[in-house]
Formats: structure tokens, sequence, C-alpha cells
């Protein structure tokens, strides 16, 4: 899946959830979508619950 990073105005890459500045090298991607780490994370522990939860 291509990686697209939301961009804004200024050119600065921001994440998708929380829209904080990251850079772009710092993203961590989530079906073709950039996080921050901590929102990635997040991402991660809804996952897992939902996996053992089946």
């Amino acid at each position: 899946m291509k990686k697209k990073p939301w961009i804004d105005e200024t050119g600065a890459c921001r994440c998708e959830s929380c829209g904080k500045k990251v850079p772009r090298d710092a993203l961590f991607w989530e079906r073709g979508l950039g996080y921050c780490k901590a929102c990635f994370r997040e991402i991660e522990r809804e996952r897992k619950k939902r996996h053992s939860d089946s």
C-alpha cells in the first residue's frame, strides 16, 4: 500500500489521529497512513484487544 502522509499547508507531516507535527521519517505506518508513536501504540493495543476478544 502506498504511504500517504497528511501534509499541512506549511509542508509539515502530521499524525492522522492527533494532528501532531511529526518528521516524515519518524512516522509509523498503518494502512498507508502515518501516525505519531503514541497514536500508533494505541492502534496496536486496540488491534491486540480485538484479536484477543475473538
